[in-house]
């Protein structure tokens, strides 16, 4: 705006302050689906990288979106296992976040902004995850060419316990073909 008194940078910080913290909290209703979509999910990479500027709602987001990530993945579907699925019923199956084609792109993103985190020393989504994923979980996401992609950004987070977790949970897999 050519009539703004107000430096360029001024305004544009103005704008975060007031639009972040509904964004985050509107965000976190749908996760599910945001982190499916592909437009969606670049606000979502987008807002997480300024996660700084609303810590309190961006903490409500990264457990939503760990309590998704948390949910069993059958490894020969890529859907989330539910109880519901011993049920016959004409429900669509819900591909997990971390074998869905946008959301396993935007996982990676999300846990390539971690070591920025650890810096700020502030919360971080590796370990939020890794604090509700279940024991011997990551092994059903490495069963995928996508999951073992989002394992690796995740072992990259640079967050300690996580990077720990995974070697101890991998160490005795067996990975020849035979």
């Amino acid at each position: 705006n050519p009539a703004s008194k107000k430096e360029s940078d001024v305004r544009h910080k103005e704008l975060r302050e007031v639009i972040h913290a509904p964004l985050l909290q509107a965000l976190t209703t749908d996760v599910e689906h945001v982190i499916r979509n592909k437009s969606a999910s670049q606000v979502l990479i987008t807002a997480m990288n300024i996660s700084n500027e609303s810590p309190e709602q961006s903490a409500k987001l990264m457990r939503s979106l760990a309590e998704l990530l948390a949910q069993p993945l059958d490894p020969s579907t890529g859907h989330i296992v539910t109880e519901e699925d011993t049920i016959e019923d004409d429900a669509e199956p819900r591909v997990h976040p971390v074998d869905d084609e946008s959301g396993h792109l935007a996982l990676r993103k999300l846990f390539r902004q971690d070591p920025d985190r650890v810096k700020r020393q502030e919360q971080t989504l590796a370990d939020t995850v890794n604090n509700l994923v279940p024991e011997n979980g990551y092994l059903a996401w490495a069963k995928s060419n996508r999951g073992a992609f989002v394992l690796v950004s995740l072992f990259r987070a640079g967050v300690e316990s996580v990077s720990e977790r995974l070697k101890e949970e991998f160490k005795e897999v067996d990975l020849t073909d035979g």
